[in-house]
């Protein structure tokens, strides 16, 4: 067991199914120090759900559908009207990184790119928590002390 706060980097897709509610809660419950977080903002084509779904549609049927379709829209219009409070509900990621002053930098398609390691370099994060569509190389895996 480590007898200190941990430093996080968080790294997630910008999505309204789940994760907003999910990040809060660890946010709200998490003793460790959070030291920046990546929003996946734009999503390689092959690594994307959404586009999946529209692929693919026929696998679903026309009720789920209209209550993706409806769920996604609804949730935006949510996030822009409906003020925020701590114990949520939270319809974005932005959203609740911006409630939780927590900075973040906005990443499209490649983690692995210069800009963004640098940034997690300098974060000096001892653990990368992870919940997103991008694969993250070797030298990414490198950067945190711990995991």
């Amino acid at each position: 067991m480590i007898g200190r706060k941990l430093k996080l980097f968080l790294v997630t897709d910008e999505t309204r199914f789940y994760h907003p509610d999910t990040i809060a809660d660890f946010l709200r419950n998490t003793k460790d120090e959070i030291v920046g977080a990546g929003l996946v903002t734009k999503i390689p084509k092959k690594s994307n759900l959404e586009l999946y779904l529209i692929k693919h549609w026929y696998y679903l049927r026309f009720t789920e559908m209209v209550k993706l379709v409806f769920r996604k829209y609804r949730a935006a219009l949510k996030d822009i009207f409906i003020k925020k409070s701590k114990e949520g509900p939270f319809y974005s990621i932005r959203s609740v990184y911006k409630y939780f002053k927590i900075d973040f930098i906005e990443i499209e398609n490649n983690i692995n790119e210069s800009k963004y390691l640098d940034i997690i370099r300098k974060a000096n994060p001892d653990v990368i928590v992870s919940s997103n569509s991008l694969i993250f190389k070797e030298e990414i895996l490198n950067i945190p002390s711990i995991c």
